[in-house]
């Protein structure tokens, strides 16, 4: 990318850090889930790189009428971020909220991947092993005003 882009990651990299992407503009969730059924995990690095993606975007994400109007807002190495809209009727939302909701996912339901224990003549050499890079997560978080985040594994 850098070649086609001369500088881009330098630029990008240079702004300040966020440490709370959306401060308190999301809100609190009425509810979250990180258990829902048929979604694969994500890496929790890339949702992360995601969550400060989208916190630096200005102007606003629309989506039209739902239930589950859902739009993939950020995906990178198969880990996406996707908002719904289960309004009737056409809803924006500020990017720092999606990035926030995002961030509360990653925060509530981020879990190590375990590896398979490695053997050694048939004993285990280790009980599990984790590696910081293989942290995992997926899950949504629900608004009380119609809207909720997906973080989940995707193609992309």
């Amino acid at each position: 990318m850098e070649n086609d882009y001369p500088g881009w990651n330098e630029t990008f990299m240079a702004q300040d850090p966020i440490s709370s992407p959306a401060g308190d503009k999301a809100g609190i969730p009425i509810k979250h889930d990180c258990n829902v059924p048929g979604d694969g995990n994500a890496k929790r690095t890339q949702i992360g790189i995601g969550v400060m993606y989208l916190s630096r975007l200005s102007g606003t994400a629309g989506n039209g009428p739902g239930p589950e109007n859902c739009g993939r807002v950020s995906c990178s190495w198969n880990s996406a971020i996707i908002w719904c809209n289960n309004n009737n009727f056409y809803k924006e939302l500020q990017w720092t909220q999606i990035a926030g909701a995002a961030q509360y996912v990653v925060d509530q339901c981020s879990k190590r991947k375990s590896i398979t224990p490695l053997k050694d003549s048939g004993r285990i050499c280790a009980e599990k092993t984790f590696v910081e890079g293989d942290m995992t997560v997926k899950g949504h978080a629900n608004f009380d005003d119609g809207w909720y985040v997906v973080v989940r594994g995707d193609w992309c």
